[in-house]
């Protein structure tokens, strides 16, 4: 899930790699990022050269 959470709409090829990588395993990345991805239930911080990390912080309270 991390993956699939993580990748932003516009990629560059590193994650474009794990797209494929994703795809290979028939993961449903558009069923995942539906499911975890619901509309203020996320917050992302963007990939930036000063913190060399980009992070998605999801909110999945209530679920089982």
């Amino acid at each position: 899930m991390s993956i699939v959470c993580n990748t932003a709409e516009s990629i560059g090829p590193t994650d474009a790699a794990m797209v494929e990588l994703m795809e290979r395993f028939d993961v449903d990345f558009n069923g995942i990022k539906s499911k975890h991805l619901k509309k203020g239930a996320y917050t992302r911080f963007p990939f930036t050269s000063k913190r060399k990390r980009m992070s998605t912080i999801v909110s999945d309270v209530g679920k089982t």
